[in-house]
């Protein structure tokens, strides 16, 4: 907790022009690797490495920053203070190491590091908690999160962070592979973004769950794209805003800026680099990519590799990756979900298993009957598509759009819909989708 504080305070000053985020760096916290070599990893031109200590109600923080061409200390120093004093020292480390590197810092970037969240020592400890369970375990650790900022709420009512974790956690049940229906926990969620947004207008978190809703539950794009605008300083430092804002301008068409974005910000993020060049036809770059990814993440990405390969029409391997996969479904919780089930079936009927294919669709079609969660309906429709028997496809997508499913906003660049495109009842439901209101909007934007 204490080294994302850091981190987020350095990178509030414009003078850096990189600050590497927190997901990036805990990937050296045990390091193989010199100083240098981690410095020309990270690209940047110091490493701040510091030790914590806690004895009784004393804290020590060791901190040195160390310039990577000479691997030398150009700065140190050691706090001694009381353990409540930790909620603001976080600001002074900052502070001091901007003063020793001479960096220009205006009266708003010094009062934004200043900053206290909170004045409630126990509040602060539980949020710091809930902060290290959502970088490292986002999903498994989802009702412990939840609890941990609840539990801040009640010892600090105008804890604005707290109140945008529970918001934001709440929201994301009703993702893919969340288990819920987007449409309701979103109203659950509501209360405590809006109360984020009243008690901290500029909260990160808050901001990025209001995108959401906008993308995935209204439809609204150009106010999606308003409030991803507003937090895009941090696209360089936190893979939440980096992933959520490329996702929202490929769904747009924007490719080129996706990869422009993901390039300047040394995250990685394979799955959305893939999709844009294949939008793009730059199909050698996406093989590329795809190959580097598969000894990179290991089992859990053969899901979103399968899909990949739909993508380009290799559906031999499409197929192989997805039923690999479901050799890990106690690590693979997605294959459970409507869309492994269609990715599957779209591979199977293009490799010949019929009698897998209709086993998958008729799934898919009895789940379609008693829920929404997942959007069984689009990807049914996104099957009938892809092989294309366009009626059928119509008639899915017809009953996705009732249910108002997440999974509308893709039907602008996803290539399954390709087969549609010649169908006035595709450019229909392209406008009611939100799709022409955001191209008209584009298209105003680009005259001015």
């Amino acid at each position: 907790g204490l080294t994302d504080e850091i981190i987020n305070h350095l990178y509030r000053i414009e003078y850096f022009e990189h600050v590497s985020s927190l997901t990036s760096v805990l990937n050296y916290k045990d390091p193989e690797k010199n100083i240098p070599q981690i410095a020309k990893d990270l690209g940047v031109n110091y490493i701040l490495e510091g030790v914590y200590k806690k004895i009784g109600n004393q804290i020590r923080v060791s901190a040195q920053l160390i310039k990577a061409g000479s691997d030398g200390h150009i700065w140190q120093q050691d706090y001694d203070r009381p353990y409540e004093e930790i909620i603001s020292l976080q600001s002074e480390i900052a502070l001091q190491i901007a003063d020793h590197l001479k960096a220009y810092l205006t009266e708003t970037e010094k009062q934004l590091i200043e900053k206290i969240p909170t004045q409630n020592q126990d509040a602060y400890e539980l949020m710091q908690q809930a902060n290290y369970l959502f970088t490292t375990e986002t999903w498994q650790k989802r009702d412990q999160i939840m609890l941990l900022a609840q539990k801040a709420i009640d010892l600090d009512p105008d804890y604005a962070d707290a109140y945008a974790t529970v918001g934001g956690m709440i929201f994301s049940e009703g993702f893919y592979f969340g288990g819920k229906e987007l449409q309701s926990v979103t109203w659950e969620a509501l209360p405590y973004i809006n109360k984020a947004l009243e008690l901290d207008k500029d909260n990160v978190t808050a901001i990025i769950s209001m995108a959401g809703i906008n993308l995935f539950v209204q439809w609204d794009y150009i106010k999606a794209e308003e409030y991803y605008l507003r937090i895009t300083d941090y696209l360089s430092t936190d893979f939440i805003i980096l992933y959520g804002y490329t996702l929202f301008l490929i769904k747009m068409g924007r490719c080129n800026e996706v990869l422009e974005l993901i390039d300047k910000s040394m995250i990685a993020i394979d799955e959305i680099a893939v999709q844009a060049h294949v939008l793009l036809g730059n199909n050698r770059e996406a093989y590329d990519l795809i190959n580097g990814c598969l000894y990179k993440y290991g089992k859990p990405s053969y899901t979103w590799i399968g899909d990949l390969y739909n993508w380009l029409g290799e559906y031999d391997s499409a197929r192989y990756y997805l039923e690999s996969a479901m050799q890990f479904k106690d690590q693979i919780p997605e294959i459970l979900t409507p869309r492994f089930q269609a990715c599957l079936a779209i591979a199977s009927y293009h490799t010949g298993a019929q009698n897998q294919t209709r086993l998958i669709i008729n799934q898919l079609i009895k789940k379609s009957d008693t829920t929404a969660v997942g959007s069984p309906a689009f990807f049914t429709g996104r099957y009938y598509s892809w092989i294309g028997e366009v009626d059928s496809a119509f008639y899915w997508l017809e009953k996705a759009y009732d249910n108002r499913s997440p999974e509308m906003s893709w039907i602008k660049v996803d290539p399954t819909f390709n087969s549609l495109k010649e169908d006035n009842r595709y450019w229909d439901l392209y406008e009611r989708a939100g799709h022409k209101a955001y191209d008209d909007y584009m298209a105003s934007r680009n005259e001015q």
